[in-house]
């Protein structure tokens, strides 16, 4: 059957969008397109002479064209069906590359999602993104997947003295007028060293340029209430409704003077070259309202 020229014009677009989607999903993510270039493409296709057909179906086409493209601009900073991690807490989306494991579909670098609450955003920056001292060591840590993660890969401790965990989001990327918390989500091995039995921690908030904003002690060790004895102003995890533990790093408000900073920059370490530190699993640092 002979297609109409609007039909042709359709499938020329629609052609390109595939075409754009291979790319995305073949290419590494430094050689993927920009937001720039998969938008070109089919406004390009866009703007062809539309003078040859009627005019009724070619308002009909650009809407649903216009549609398709809003879905483009999407696919250009969004993964697909993401994993929620709060039920009714969060409208999920999800952001960022595809998987670094053949045959996975989580994102390797970060989620986003919107606060149902305050429809403020909300960011996990996978372990990938953090920057974690001796990550790249395979004496010291190992990349590893697990199937309760919402990423492709979580960092697991091996064997360090020097243990410093670093996440880093810009200000731009924050909702104005929110209060934040950030949070360490991991998890301890039945064989962790170096981080159970009062070991504590030391957690910071800095500004880009190393503004220290506020410092703070913190525990990866689960302990109760009970026994927690004297150490007071010590952070603790708590448990998450996805399998996880998730432990305060620091708070801060998006105000007028804090966007006007580059980053956000909050540290976790433990710096005590004297004990031997392994098994903790990272999966990531998450940038959620605080409540």
């Amino acid at each position: 059957m002979r297609q109409t020229p609007i039909e042709m014009r359709y499938r020329q677009i629609i052609e390109a969008c595939i075409e754009i989607s291979e790319t995305c999903i073949a290419g590494k993510p430094d050689k993927r397109p920009t937001t720039g270039d998969i938008l070109r493409r089919p406004e390009k296709e866009e703007a062809g002479n539309w003078s040859i057909v009627p005019v009724t179906p070619v308002v009909d086409w650009i809407s649903s064209l216009s549609r398709l493209m809003e879905s483009i601009k999407r696919m250009a900073v969004t993964s697909p069906e993401p994993r929620t991690i709060r039920g009714e807490e969060s409208k999920a989306l999800q952001l960022q590359p595809g998987p670094s494991q053949p045959g996975d579909r989580r994102p390797a670098d970060k989620s986003f999602w919107l606060d149902a609450t305050s429809n403020a955003k909300c960011y996990m920056l996978s372990s990938r993104l953090l920057k974690v001292t001796w990550g790249e060591s395979p004496e010291h840590w190992k990349w590893i997947t697990l199937p309760d993660s919402r990423f492709a890969e979580c960092a697991e401790l091996l064997n360090v003295y020097w243990l410093a965990v670093i996440g880093e989001i810009a200000t731009e990327d924050l909702t104005p007028g929110t209060r934040y918390a950030v949070y360490l989500v991991y998890k301890l091995t039945g064989t962790a060293v170096g981080l159970r039995g009062g070991q504590t921690q030391r957690s910071s908030l800095r500004l880009y340029g190393e503004i220290t904003v506020s410092t703070g002690k913190v525990s990866v060790d689960v302990v109760p209430a009970a026994a927690r004895g004297m150490a007071a102003g010590v952070a603790y995890p708590v448990a998450r409704g996805d399998g996880w533990m998730e432990l305060k790093l620091a708070e801060f408000a998006a105000d007028e003077k804090l966007l006007g900073e580059k980053k956000v920059i909050v540290d976790f370490r433990e710096e005590n070259d004297h004990v031997k530190k392994s098994g903790l699993v990272v999966e990531g640092m998450e940038f959620r309202p605080n409540k």
